[in-house]
């Protein structure tokens, strides 16, 4: 269990993760080396998985962001998490227990491209359902403990 010094530096690692230990100090009254003992059990333990930064995929030339929600037959549900694990557009991929096997996180550069991972994975699979969801903006993102 986390405590309430351990929440303030991860809701500090959160807004950024970058920020050096000495800024989270002064900023928590937390003394340096426990902040770095704490995130270094962290780091250890899985509570802090991996340091990364959010993109604007966009500025990179990659205008289409889409969900899919995928659900096919029970034989082929570990074939189509491997094809999924294997792709690189594929920016997070959820395992559901609802009426879909799997909710997909997927960045395209076009409607083309699009299109052409789509037609794969329905010329590979026997889709029960496959719905897509068109990302227009982000309204929060990455912001749970970001206070």
């Amino acid at each position: 269990m986390v405590n309430k010094k351990g929440i303030m530096i991860l809701s500090n690692l959160r807004q950024n993760g970058r920020d050096k230990l000495t800024n989270i100090s002064k900023k928590t009254k937390i003394p340096i080396s426990t902040i770095f003992d704490k995130i270094r059990t962290y780091e250890k333990n899985l509570v802090i998985k991996k340091h990364s930064c959010l993109l604007n995929f966009s500025k990179l030339g990659y205008d289409f962001d889409v969900c899919l929600l995928i659900k096919t037959n029970k034989e082929e549900k570990e074939k189509l998490k491997e094809f999924l694990l294997t792709k690189e557009c594929l920016n997070t991929i959820f395992k559901t227990s609802t009426c879909y096997d799997f909710f997909v996180e997927g960045i395209f550069k076009d409607m083309q491209e699009l299109h052409n991972f789509i037609d794969l994975l329905e010329n590979e699979f026997s889709l029960v359902r496959n719905d897509i969801l068109y990302i227009i903006g982000d309204l929060k993102r990455e912001e749970f403990l970001n206070q």
